[in-house]
């Protein structure tokens, strides 16, 4: 998968892996912001 770069990304990701299908998502999110919103949920 383009974009991630480590296992706490493939972790995050196996909740979420339709953002993968919604490229268009990862241009007007940064990984940085959808980390730290999913820690503060």
């Amino acid at each position: 998968i383009e974009g991630v770069e480590s296992e706490a990304h493939k972790k995050w990701l196996q909740g979420m892996e339709w953002f993968a299908i919604q490229g268009h998502y990862w241009k007007e999110v940064s990984i940085e912001q959808l980390v730290k919103e999913d820690i503060k949920v």
